[in-house]
């Protein structure tokens, strides 16, 4: 849905790099007896999406973001993850690759 928009934020390299988020709930019915805490049927969803002039810019802020929430999980919340990128079956449609926090 943003994408389109890119070309109109995005005029020059002044206008970079570009940061968004996006916040939504989810609903998937998928199966027939949702499992509670461990796959419901509803969840808030998160990504960021973002525009760099270079992808090693890019790959430095998704890095950053990913030590961010393991430190919010971990050190506000206590509670242990696993941060890393996900298998290729369940990488986005389109994405070099997909990254998580588990």
């Amino acid at each position: 849905v943003m994408y389109p928009y890119y070309a109109q934020w995005i005029r020059s390299h002044r206008d970079l790099p570009l940061r968004l988020n996006q916040w939504t709930n989810v609903v998937r019915w998928e199966f027939k007896y949702p499992t509670p805490f461990i796959r419901s049927r509803e969840f808030l969803w998160q990504e960021g999406h973002t525009a760099f002039a270079t992808q090693p810019e890019a790959e430095a802020e998704v890095l950053e973001v990913l030590e961010l929430y393991r430190r919010v999980y971990e050190e506000l919340l206590a509670v242990p993850v696993i941060k890393g990128k996900k298998s290729k079956k369940e990488q986005f449609a389109g994405a070099f690759y997909t990254t998580t926090v588990e």
